[in-house]
């Protein structure tokens, strides 16, 4: 089992780590075919020689030592990589060399249960808005303190445009024509289909590379437009991906889970199974311990009450 969970540890590592270093590794340094060669070979050598040692160490430590150290090897592994700028609202100040304070940041759909670029952008100091087609979602932006309108509206006040919609065309043709002059768009949510790049480009005189991963189109009236990454996902296309401190997180869920299914093939059924929240919970709880964030626990006398129907209904 433990030989397993590493196993799973060095791919994680592998297709985090050294398969995207490839293209960097080509395009910086001249590597020949032979050195992308020797490069993956050294992967697999990982694999062989790392796997049985690092089980081993789990035997003796203890399987939650293990996934602390794999957590904090794909850590490493990102950090190597360079995680600043990789979170799509703070690659927009980054990348334009200012803060976002004052600005107005529309950012198109709306998730309440998870930290959202939105969220992100309104702790940085803009004033946000969030455009969206559910009403349950809209509802949800509204109490939580943004600014809710159609993107017809939201065009005419942006300076920063958001989509992570994960449809088409969120922001299209029509809205550039509203957009103020030096206005900002970034995709950080499906396919470079949710910015409607073609419209633009019909829109626009002229087109040029301000700086890395930065484009100016001029429309026909003289405003400019930015568009980040050729409109493709901004935090993959034109930063480094997702942080460390997210991915730390999601391989000791995919560890975790792989280490389920194993113990529970014989009663599992062929199907789709979300993770045990038990599991999830207990990820959460290194996380905060790791960040130095402690939290409260129920005492045995309020667990009792919220496990029962008889109590309070006086």
């Amino acid at each position: 089992m433990p030989i397993l969970l590493f196993i799973v540890f060095i791919d994680l590592v592998g297709f985090g780590i050294i398969i995207p270093l490839l293209p960097f590794y080509a395009e910086h340094f001249g590597a020949s075919p032979l050195a992308v060669t020797l490069l993956m070979a050294v992967y697999s050598a990982m694999q062989f020689v790392a796997a049985p040692l690092l089980g081993a160490l789990s035997d003796r430590y203890g399987r939650r030592r293990v996934i602390a150290l794999s957590t904090f090897g794909a850590a490493l592994g990102y950090l190597v990589m360079g995680l600043a700028g990789s979170l799509a609202m703070l690659f927009v100040a980054r990348v334009l060399a200012g803060g976002m304070a004052g600005n107005i940041a529309a950012a198109q759909a709306y998730i309440a249960d998870v930290t959202t670029p939105e969220d992100r952008a309104k702790g940085m100091g803009a004033h946000t808005v969030v455009c969206e087609v559910d009403p349950v979602r809209a509802l949800e932006a509204v109490m939580d303190g943004h600014r809710v309108m159609p993107m017809n509206e939201a065009a005419k006040i942006g300076d920063i445009f958001l989509t992570v919609t994960g449809g088409k065309h969120a922001v299209a043709g029509p809205h550039f024509d509203a957009m103020k002059d030096g206005a900002i768009v970034a995709n950080s949510g499906h396919f470079n289909v949710e910015i409607d790049v073609d419209g633009l480009e019909q829109r626009s005189e002229t087109k040029r590379q301000v700086r890395t991963f930065v484009e100016e189109y001029t429309l026909e009236d003289g405003r400019r437009i930015n568009l980040l990454a050729e409109g493709r996902l901004v935090n993959l296309g034109a930063a480094e991906g997702h942080p460390s401190s997210v991915m730390d997180m999601s391989f000791a869920n995919q560890a975790l889970a792989a280490e389920y299914i194993i113990a529970n093939r014989d009663t599992l059924s062929p199907d789709v199974h979300n993770l045990p929240k038990d599991l999830d919970a207990e990820i959460a709880r290194i996380k905060l311990t790791s960040i130095g964030m402690p939290i409260d626990t129920l005492t045995e006398e309020q667990t009792e009450y919220l496990a029962s129907w008889e109590m309070g209904t006086a």
